[in-house]
């Protein structure tokens, strides 16, 4: 019979995004790691677990009276690739996947490397990999997962299911790892995503996939014990620790009520770009850029971990105090900086994009060819054409790759996500295949992009309808809060004018999580109980089912 071992990945002092580690804290009365071996200890085909750490670390003292074999491999536990993981997994840490490049919650636990290592060293010949912060990973899912693979081990490679994170480990064999092992950046995200130079089906329809209970899939939350909500959330459970099955935990749960985590900050309403596809061409956006004193004021307090996107309806490079923008927010401990832009910049603007501390920098292509940006987009001035952004990008390509490849930049700012982005109109459905697999091949990702109306400020130019029949909450309105440049906390991010405001920010009365407290949480209420014509706003949206 294959050896199986499984292998936990542990670093009591930083998590796998980068945050402060709860490896030590205690849950239920033991430490974290005690927790998350306990339940590894019942996966049944287990017979030895192996807990890689940092080599300058010592564990031993956070797991003890071990019911299977453990032992500890000392290894980095980090390489190059990792702050570019860690950017990609940022926006989809709620989910097993949805990440940056196709990055999975298993893409956390990565560098392949020492796992190979630490496999062979111990004779492996089949890995079930979990996190030392996983708690609650739930050994049936992970017995039921390893089964498939122990059945077919030449054929099915690597076996996981959709867990929510936390819940489940993934499996793979040691031949695997060796391969992914001596491939630079190799990731189980590139092996499930979507690669349209080799187009699959998706693996979650095929034998590699243990289905589990739609009551436990569908769930959108994240069981790793690395952030504040999670902890909260986890720590209020009433259940059996080492006993309770993942149905039993996801019905328990009380999926946390704080302030979305995702803020959407637009610093100025302006565009360079002004064609139809804009909605400065529609419609006149009078207000002010932000001012620094509004923005830190808000920045100062956000709650832990928040992930803040600067651009909305507007270019934020061209807020004369954009670069302050930025490193505002780091100074205040901001989790997650995306910025979004048109990339008509001159070169030396665009340099900047690669001193400062920003995981994603989205960029507003819209088109495939000169013709389609121009009938689209319209600059106003001739040297603000697609070729400018396009030789922009390239540029800023080459540049993050040879300062990425460089012992010189190591761990510092500079190697963002660049991520060209569509939105799907009838005029530029043509370029639309090739913008994707050109951007996917060279970006590792790129974004097709709803068209969207404001609520009915400008012409619906999307080439279908794509709301369902059927009304549903809103899940926007839970899970991002927008800001205008005036201090205006929008709706969302349909309510362009702040005609229906949560409150203004810039008149000192109440911080932004106040706000979502006194007015976010009844609007989100309403959409819960379905009351849906009350919401001015809300009746007249057809955005109501994006994620």
């Amino acid at each position: 019979m294959p050896n199986t071992l499984a292998i936990v990945i542990a670093d009591r002092q930083t998590s796998r995004l980068g945050l402060a580690s709860h490896l030590a804290d205690s849950l239920g009365g033991v430490s974290v790691l005690q927790r998350t071996v306990r339940r590894v200890e019942r996966i049944k085909s287990v017979r030895k677990i192996v807990i890689i750490h940092p080599e300058d670390q010592e564990l031993g003292d956070l797991v003890k009276q071990n019911k299977k074999q453990l032992v500890f491999h000392p290894a980095a536990v980090t390489d190059k690739f990792t702050p570019m993981r860690q950017s990609a997994r940022k926006w989809a840490m709620i989910n097993w996947r949805g990440g940056l490049g196709g990055a999975t919650c298993y893409d956390e636990l990565l560098p392949p490397l020492p796992i190979y290592e630490a496999a062979k060293a111990h004779g492996g010949d089949a890995v079930i990999l979990v996190g030392g912060d996983w708690p609650l990973v739930d050994p049936d899912y992970c017995e039921k997962t390893l089964a498939i693979h122990l059945e077919h081990p030449k054929d099915l490679q690597m076996t996981f299911n959709q867990a929510p994170p936390g819940l489940s480990g993934v499996v793979i064999c040691t031949d695997l790892l060796k391969q992914m092992s001596e491939s630079d950046g190799a990731s189980f995200g590139n092996m499930l995503a979507y690669v349209p130079s080799h187009p699959q089906a998706d693996p979650i329809g095929r034998d590699i996939c243990y289905a589990i209970p739609p009551a436990v899939r569908s769930v959108a939350q994240r069981f790793i014990y690395d952030n504040t909500r999670s902890i909260a959330m986890m720590d209020q459970l009433d259940i059996d620790w080492d006993n309770a099955t993942a149905t039993e935990i996801v019905s328990a749960m009380q999926p946390p009520q704080s302030m979305p985590q995702q803020v959407s900050i637009e610093l100025t309403p302006k565009r360079i770009c002004n064609g139809p596809l804009i909605p400065q061409h529609h419609v006149e956006f009078n207000r002010q850029p932000m001012s620094m004193h509004t923005l830190e004021r808000m920045l100062k307090s956000l709650p832990p971990e928040s992930l803040v996107t600067f651009g909305g309806l507007g270019d934020a490079m061209l807020h004369d105090q954009w670069i302050d923008a930025i490193n505002l927010a780091k100074d205040a401990g901001v989790f997650g900086i995306h910025i979004q832009t048109d990339l008509q910049g001159t070169p030396q603007q665009v340099e900047k994009l690669l001193r400062l501390p920003i995981d994603i920098v989205s960029i507003r292509i819209n088109a495939d060819t000169s013709a389609t940006y121009e009938k689209l987009c319209s600059p106003g001035d001739p040297q603000h054409n697609f070729k400018h952004l396009t030789d922009n990008l390239q540029w800023l390509l080459n540049e993050r790759n040879r300062r990425w490849q460089s012992p010189e930049f190591d761990n510092k700012p500079g190697i963002p996500w660049l991520l060209p982005t569509l939105i799907k109109v009838s005029d530029n459905l043509k370029d639309m295949e090739t913008f994707f697999d050109r951007w996917t091949h060279y970006t590792q990702q790129a974004v097709i992009l709803p068209a969207q109306s404001g609520c009915g400020l400008m012409p619906e130019m999307s080439p279908v309808k794509m709301a369902p029949p059927t009304r549903m909450a809103c899940r926007q309105v839970s899970r991002r809060v927008t800001i205008l440049s005036d201090g205006t906390v929008a709706q969302c991010d349909q309510d362009w004018l702040g005609k229906a405001p949560l409150g203004k920010l810039d008149d000192n009365t109440m911080s932004l999580p106040q706000l979502w407290e006194d007015k976010g949480k009844s609007l989100c209420a309403s959409h819960a109980a379905l009351d849906i014509d009350t919401l001015e706003l809300c009746k007249n949206c057809h955005e109501w089912h994006r994620p």
